[in-house]
């Protein structure tokens, strides 16, 4: 649906001579955020189902549940070594490759 959504918002900002209007620019950027605020969003949503899933942690009992920072290894947060410790490799590969 997103891609959709700016096929046709693009198709919306075309003058008639077939170019861009300076609109598209701005529009297409905000589009971009959205998409990367969600992404941001769900994968912080799921950081406390990787650690009950995999690590058997019961994160109803902690104050501020993790995000998804707190499993990363790179420019993760001070509860990120705590939470990794117990994680399968095999999951920690797949959550470290989110980092590119």
């Amino acid at each position: 649906m997103r891609l959709q959504f700016i096929n046709w918002l693009q198709e919306q900002c075309r003058n008639d001579e077939g170019n861009y209007s300076h609109q598209w620019h701005n529009f297409a950027a905000l589009a971009i955020k959205d998409f990367h605020v969600d992404l941001g969003s769900l994968m912080d949503a799921i950081a406390p189902v990787i650690l009950q899933v995999f690590a058997g942690i019961d994160v109803t009992a902690e104050k501020k549940w993790p995000g998804f920072s707190d499993i990363l290894q790179k420019g993760g947060s001070d509860r990120a070594q705590g939470y990794r410790k117990t994680i399968d490799s095999n999951v920690l590969t797949t959550i470290d490759s989110t980092d590119r």
